[in-house]
């Protein structure tokens, strides 16, 4: 998906919250600004990275007004990566949100920065306790939390079971599918011809495999494992 404009705008974001959903990111950021001392200050950023020259890094930084910018890793490995932060990512985060799946609940507690924002006074103490719950909230899903536990995740009454909506309630049309599953095959998935020996055929045996896993989340905090969806054509 080079370009935006032979698709309609609603697939490039179906496209793109797949991709968010495999190499993006999604997160509160806490710094200072004279030391330690003051009231910390609390900004949203949404990012995503892949291997260089990233095509879709680029579509996603042309789409939500980013810039997709060349890193280099420990490695010696380049990738592109793009961030967009505050108003950007705010606004980025509320057309993804409807095509997400996997990282819905973290783009859920981004909205609700900008809410408890416009509901509390700078610097009360109501503002700063409930934005480093959410920090907090965002880096549990980071690391062990199950879905299950949104209930407990300080998001507003009237967001809660948003999170259990998927492509069905929410109204995808078979091209948003499509969509999204393409951008999960770009950050997840593989293509590959697998070459086999089968007993009695003179030459061996080639087929197509194209395969997508994703890690998955258990209750257990140190339990962690990988669901894999595999296609193979003959």
């Amino acid at each position: 998906m080079r370009s935006s404009t032979s698709v309609h705008p609603d697939d490039v974001l179906a496209y793109l919250a797949g991709m968010m959903d495999g190499d993006g990111y999604f997160k509160v950021t806490k710094s200072y600004r004279w030391g330690r001392s003051g009231n910390p200050y609390y900004g949203i950023s949404i990012g995503v990275q892949q291997l260089w020259p990233g095509e879709a890094v680029r579509l996603f930084a042309v789409t939500f007004g980013g810039e997709a910018k060349p890193w280099i890793l420990p490695s010696g490995r380049t990738i592109a990566r793009c961030e967009i932060h505050t108003r950007k990512a705010g606004s980025a985060v509320r057309r993804l949100l409807p095509y997400l799946l996997v990282k819905k609940e973290q783009a859920l507690l981004l909205l609700e920065v900008a809410a408890l924002m416009q509901r509390t006074s700078n610097g009360s103490s109501e503002r700063n306790d409930g934005l480093e719950a959410i920090r907090q909230a965002i880096l549990s899903l980071h690391e062990v939390a199950s879905r299950s536990a949104l209930g407990s995740l300080p998001i507003t009454q009237c967001a809660r079971g948003y999170e259990r909506l998927g492509p069905a309630e929410l109204g995808w049309t078979r091209n948003q599918i499509l969509a999204y599953l393409a951008g999960t095959m770009d950050s997840d998935g593989s293509f590959r011809v697998e070459k086999r020996r089968v007993r009695g055929m003179l030459g061996p045996h080639y087929r197509i495999c194209i395969r997508c896993a994703q890690v998955i989340r258990l209750r257990a905090p140190s339990s962690y494992s990988r669901i894999r969806s595999v296609a193979i054509l003959p």
